[in-house]
């Protein structure tokens, strides 16, 4: 469930859906059951919204390494360091992927 959801995206950003939940709770518990699932879906669509942001934006940042431009440099460390930074990139934008998917599938849309 839940309990076990906590995203780390590439910018530093935690977010932890079993807190946020939590944190809800209170007023969760006194709502009808088509006012919980249109607040989940508000909360879906704002984190799929957010995660979907970062995911164009490492793109964008990644064809500048894929497009095989060349390095205005013949310095071996400078283009080490570009590697790098492109597998990062890549690493990011597959967690990326992978918690859209995952909380497409756990939270609900409130249809």
């Amino acid at each position: 469930g839940l309990e076990h959801l906590s995203i780390h995206t590439g910018d530093g950003v935690r977010i932890d859906l079993a807190a946020l939940f939590l944190h809800l709770s209170p007023k969760f518990g006194a709502m009808e059951t088509q006012e919980k699932l249109l607040l989940m879906a508000e909360i879906r669509s704002t984190v799929l919204d957010y995660l979907t942001e970062e995911l164009t934006i490492n793109s964008n940042a990644l064809k500048a390494y894929d497009n095989d431009a060349p390095i205005q440099t013949n310095d071996a460390e400078i283009k080490k360091m570009r590697e790098i930074e492109a597998i990062k990139l890549r690493y990011a934008n597959h967690e990326l992927t992978r918690y859209i998917a995952v909380i497409k599938r756990m939270i609900p849309t409130g249809m």
